[in-house]
């Protein structure tokens, strides 16, 4: 006797005996064993998609169902962020760039020049005590018009003396503004072994004289920022001295007249609060001096070029 297993539902399955014999014709050979068709797969259940967070979490935050959860647990102390997983300590304070908001002159100067320090305010900035130190050569020209009046008679006489100039200068003051400052100046012109000329005609090089101008005066200085060009104006009392190589002649000086000084020039920060520069320097002197019977009129020009050290 053969035993034949029929599909079933997956539910059970029971064994049925069988003839093989049976049913079928003289000789011919038993059917097969009939099967039922597998029973249809049932579909697993979709998950609902996780809930999003809209707007994205912040640093420090993740993302559980739709709400920005903190990703240290437990959360951290006030003041403190969470990054990574590790509570992190508040970051050191720092001083704030001073006068940095759209349209102030510093603006542009702290983003021209990164390398200010904002842990160290006023660096590099022109503010409170000014002291600056200039010395320079250059060429300077002197003119003497002297005019006698005698009676009905009037007699003129030119006299021109040029040569190499040397000059000195120091200025002591304040600053008003980062791009002003008022100051006072006191500086000296030398010309050394002048060659000189009278009524046009040259009479050689004097070695033994010097004349020299002397300036006190009230000035003001321009900056222009963040390139540190500057212009200082000054404009005040000055005089003329003649002066001989020989114990047995004294100097003379002229009476006092009136000095200007125009500098242009451009610095360079050597530390937080000294800077270096060059610049080009024009003096002018012009003195009027009453002499018997006349007049002496003096005037002095010179061209130079300054070098300077600042603190500021």
């Amino acid at each position: 006797m053969a035993t034949a297993w029929v599909a079933l539902p997956a539910a059970a399955q029971t064994p049925v005996e069988s003839n093989p014999s049976e049913g079928a014709p003289d000789g011919a050979a038993a059917p097969a064993p009939v099967q039922a068709a597998p029973a249809p797969a049932v579909p697993a259940e979709v998950a609902p998609p996780a809930a999003a967070c809209v707007p994205e979490c912040r640093v420090g935050f993740t993302c559980i169902e739709g709400a920005c959860v903190s990703e240290c647990n437990p959360p951290c102390p006030t003041g403190h962020t969470c990054s990574q997983r590790q509570c992190l300590p508040p970051a050191p304070a720092t001083t704030p760039t001073p006068t940095a908001y759209p349209g102030h002159p510093m603006a542009e100067w702290n983003a021209a020049a990164p390398e200010h320090n904002p842990m160290n305010p006023g660096a590099e900035e022109h503010d409170g005590f000014m002291l600056r130190l200039t010395f320079g050569l250059g060429q300077g020209w002197l003119t003497e018009d002297v005019t006698l009046d005698a009676g009905f008679t009037r007699d003129d006489s030119t006299t021109n003396y040029d040569g190499t100039a040397g000059t000195f200068s120091i200025d002591l003051g304040g600053a008003a503004s980062d791009m002003i400052t008022l100051h006072a100046r006191l500086a000296t012109l030398a010309i050394v072994n002048p060659s000189v000329e009278v009524d046009g005609e040259s009479i050689g090089e004097f070695d033994e004289l010097s004349i020299s101008a002397t300036l006190f005066a009230p000035a003001i200085t321009f900056y222009f920022m963040p390139v540190n060009v500057y212009t200082t104006f000054a404009i005040g009392g000055s005089y003329i001295t003649f002066s001989v190589d020989d114990r047995d002649v004294d100097d003379v000086e002229t009476d006092i007249g009136y000095g200007i000084n125009l500098d242009v020039g451009k610095e360079w920060w050597s530390s937080d609060q000294w800077g270096l520069g060059v610049a080009g320097r024009l003096w002018w002197t012009a003195v009027v001096e009453d002499v018997d019977a006349g007049e002496d009129r003096l005037s002095m020009l010179a061209l130079t070029l300054q070098f300077s050290a600042t603190y500021q």
